[in-house]
């Protein structure tokens, strides 16, 4: 039955990275054609000053916005508005940007985790590794829903939308504001006391009670031996190794506005490992 389980997840999450792959080709394709209308364009601007005719140059109409397509179809190649610049976006420490999210959204998280093992979490970040031991025993619904996702790839292609030094570095909203979600909520798990807000622990994001869904913090604070100055009202489901601090280290001293990273920290890829029966 685990086995049969597990082949229908990997099958869905296959499913999902072909899509994207797809999408990924179709932007391409997108993007090549934009660069051939340009040159088209550009060519035709200069027979027609070649002509001497002194208005031509001006656009006294301006150029009306294109339209959004449709969320579940692609537009036309042909349409596709030309593209300003074909350089790929600047991403925080050097790295590329992974495929866009598949954005998914969910009535409730499945009952993914079996009581009795362990697990892990090793984020593949634009700046470097995070390896979370996970708090099941102490948080098992919370676990259940990270772990969920993470296998549903829905934190993929995400972002740590908000980084504030010396304090939170969050992450796992869709929309990367703030204010998205999987589709659903569930309740807290308030466990750990306001002592054990401390560096590199792995709290649920929340708009008040009971509103977990996907986004997450991990706290940078520093000294790293004293707690923020945060109330026990955040769902704790993990904790850092050690050894991945540096890379939080990297993404707290990413350029900012406000909050706000200037180039994206992106989540690439979250891989759930079960360390085996305690």
């Amino acid at each position: 039955m685990a086995n049969d389980k597990r082949a229908r997840k990997k099958d869905h999450r296959d499913a999902v990275l072909a899509q994207r792959q797809a999408l990924l080709r179709r932007r391409r394709a997108a993007r090549i054609g934009a660069v051939a209308t340009v040159l088209v364009l550009v060519a035709a601007a200069a027979v027609i000053t070649a002509g001497g005719d002194d208005d031509a140059g001006n656009d006294a109409g301006g150029r009306p916005e294109p339209t959004a397509a449709p969320a579940d179809s692609a537009p036309p190649e042909e349409s596709a508005p030309p593209e300003e610049s074909t350089a790929p976006a600047a991403v925080a420490c050097g790295a590329e940007a992974p495929p866009p999210p598949s954005s998914q959204q969910y009535e409730a998280a499945d009952q993914v985790t079996e009581e009795g093992v362990d697990y892990r979490a090793v984020l593949e970040t634009s700046c470097g590794t995070i390896e979370m031991d996970l708090l099941e025993e102490d948080a098992p619904i919370t676990v259940n829903n990270f772990v969920f996702l993470a296998q549903e790839g829905f934190y993929d292609g995400l972002t740590f939308h908000r980084i504030e030094p010396s304090f939170v570095i969050q992450g796992g909203d869709p929309e990367g504001t703030g204010a998205g979600g999987p589709g659903y909520q569930f309740e807290d798990e308030l466990w750990a006391p306001p002592s054990k807000y401390k560096y590199g622990i792995v709290a649920m994001a929340n708009a008040g009670p009971d509103t977990n869904g996907s986004q997450f913090f991990v706290i940078v604070h520093e000294p790293k031996s004293q707690p923020a100055a945060l109330a026990a009202a955040y769902s704790v489901f993990g904790e850092v190794t050690p050894a991945s601090h540096p890379t939080l280290e990297k993404i707290t001293k990413v350029q900012r506005a406000g909050s706000t990273p200037v180039t994206p920290v992106y989540i690439e890829s979250v891989e759930i490992v079960e360390g085996g029966a305690r």
